[in-house]
């Protein structure tokens, strides 16, 4: 699934077994698929060496700006966003005052 696979005649495809695999921002791989049905359409993305994966179901026929959003979606958290984050959610318990 995640090799690209050759054609009969030997040419190099961008295609594994069922999805597309291809570089993502010409760094590391990624398999995807896109879909297209009356009605709705839909995105797969997944780098599997960081092991993130996004999928965008959209019930608008040739929606515009769907493999954009995946981009956004797809980049990791740095970790000074991951302990804003965690900081933002702490709460502290109420001070008792003597009295």
């Amino acid at each position: 699934m995640r090799t690209t696979q050759s054609t009969s005649d030997g040419m190099k495809s961008v295609f594994g077994l069922g999805s597309g695999v291809s570089q993502w921002k010409g760094k590391t791989m990624m398999v995807g698929m896109e879909g297209l049905e009356p009605a709705s359409t839909t995105f797969l993305r997944y780098l599997p060496e960081s092991r993130i994966g996004a999928t965008v179901l959209c019930n608008a026929e040739g929606a515009q700006g769907l493999p954009e959003l995946l981009d956004e979606l797809l980049v990791p958290p740095t970790l000074a966003e991951i302990t804003t984050t965690a900081i933002s959610k702490l709460t502290a318990p109420p001070i008792k005052r003597a009295g």
